[in-house]
């Protein structure tokens, strides 16, 4: 994370302490890249979890010129992501393997630039879940509120761990180390 070209302020809780003015959740920018892709006749692929199919398909809904690639599910990402060089260039490449397997694929990837698969490489976490309806999307009231955790912790709460970690532990580090 620390070693990307671009880190988007994603959760309120960044965008509160950190002082960013403005935030974007990964699902909206994930939406934004294939609605410039499909403008710029760019193409895409996918690796991720058992709904990227679906949400492969939900994008072709929402975007009917998009080139997607491949759509890999889980199974199938993870015997190509050993030898990443066997998947075919695409422009943009988002990867929801979950943290931190993503991110550590994506590193590998730039590591290896002369076999990258990908010009724009974009962890995406859960949002093939939210895009393929197979997860409900925080209601807008929540996420003008920054409350997507809290809804994701009503409906995940095997979550609370990791939510917990950064809805409470985050900010009360961040605070000490203001004092500190």
């Amino acid at each position: 994370l620390n070693a990307a070209d671009l880190a988007i302020a994603e959760s309120f809780g960044l965008q509160l302490y950190c002082g960013f003015n403005n935030r974007i959740p990964g699902v909206d920018l994930m939406l934004a890249l294939c609605k410039l892709a499909e403008e710029k006749s760019l193409t895409v692929g996918m690796l991720g979890n058992p709904n990227t199919d679906l949400a492969a398909k939900e994008f072709y809904r929402l975007f009917p010129k998009l080139k997607i690639i491949y759509a890999l599910d889980n199974p199938e990402a993870d015997r190509l992501i050993q030898g990443y060089d066997t998947l075919r260039y695409v422009d943009i490449l988002f990867v929801g393997l979950g943290h931190p397997k993503q991110e550590k694929f994506l590193w590998s990837c730039k590591l290896n630039i002369a076999h990258c698969p990908f010009r724009v490489g974009m962890g995406v976490g859960g949002s093939f879940d939210m895009v393929s309806g197979k997860r409900k999307r925080a209601p807008e009231f929540f996420q003008k509120l920054g409350l997507e955790w809290f809804w994701r912790l009503v409906w995940e709460p095997k979550r609370f761990k990791r939510i917990f970690n950064a809805s409470v532990i985050f900010p009360i580090t961040y605070l000490f180390s203001k004092f500190h």
